[in-house]
């Protein structure tokens, strides 16, 4: 059985740090996957023609300055056997991370 934990950080780097320092300190972890909203990516992007990459959420056109955006929110999608459940929760208070809900 696995459980499926989901988090959120600020940033992406911090998101990135944690879940790097989890992986290496937890044993357990069957999979993590960032979590992210189609809309709130491409609210800035501009959507002419191009093609799709990384997981279809970016079109491929130019950016210019007033495209990029601050650091948002990151959403968090972990993967882990049941035993690692509450290890990974308490690592990741202790990172930062809030909204985390344990299913």
């Amino acid at each position: 059985m696995s459980t499926t934990i989901f988090c959120t950080f600020d940033q992406q780097d911090l998101a990135d740090l944690a879940m790097g320092k989890i992986k290496d300190t937890v044993s357990g972890i069957k999979n993590i996957e960032y979590v992210v909203d189609y809309d709130s990516v491409t609210s800035g992007v501009d959507k002419a023609p191009g093609f799709l990459f990384n997981f279809g959420i970016f079109a491929a056109s130019t950016y210019t300055s007033a495209n990029v955006k601050p650091s948002r929110p990151v959403t968090v999608k972990i993967t882990c056997d049941v035993y690692s459940g509450e290890i990974v929760v308490s690592h990741l208070m202790n990172m930062h991370a809030y909204n985390i809900v344990m299913q």
